[in-house]
C-alpha cells in the first residue's frame, strides 16, 4: 500500500483494542511501539478469536488524517476511561489517543 495514506479511520472495541490491538496480544507491545521498525505484525489473542494481521503504530500514524470513530454511548464510556490514566497495555487505543505525532479526531455518535 502507497503510504502516507489520506486517512486512517479505526473504530474501538468495548474492550479498548483497536486496529487488532488487544489487551492479551502476544505482539501487542510491538505492534503499539512508535519506534517499530515491522510495517505489520500477526497479532494472536484469546479474546479476538482468530488470529489476526494488524498495522503497527507508525505505519498507522502515516497518514494525514487520523480518526477514531465510535457509536453508541457505552463505546463513548470507553473512551472516557481510555483516556484516562492507565496503561497502554489495559487499553490499546491508548496507543493511539497518547502519541504526540498527529492530531487524532474523535467522531461519537449515539
Amino acid at each position: 500500500m502507497p503510504r502516507p495514506f489520506a486517512a486512517v479511520v479505526l473504530g474501538m472495541g468495548e474492550d479498548g483494542h483497536t486496529a487488532s490491538w488487544f489487551a492479551d496480544g502476544d505482539c501487542l507491545q510491538a505492534a503499539t511501539d512508535p519506534t517499530c521498525s515491522r510495517s505489520i505484525v500477526a497479532m494472536r489473542a484469546t479474546s479476538a478469536g482468530e488470529p489476526r494481521i494488524t498495522l503497527t503504530l507508525p505505519v498507522v500514524l502515516d497518514t494525514a488524517l487520523l480518526v477514531v470513530h465510535i457509536e453508541g454511548d457505552s463505546k463513548r464510556a470507553v473512551l472516557e476511561r481510555a483516556l484516562q490514566p492507565g496503561a497502554v497495555r489495559a487499553m490499546p487505543v491508548r496507543a493511539v489517543l497518547r502519541q504526540n505525532e498527529l492530531p487524532v479526531d474523535l467522531y461519537w455518535c449515539p
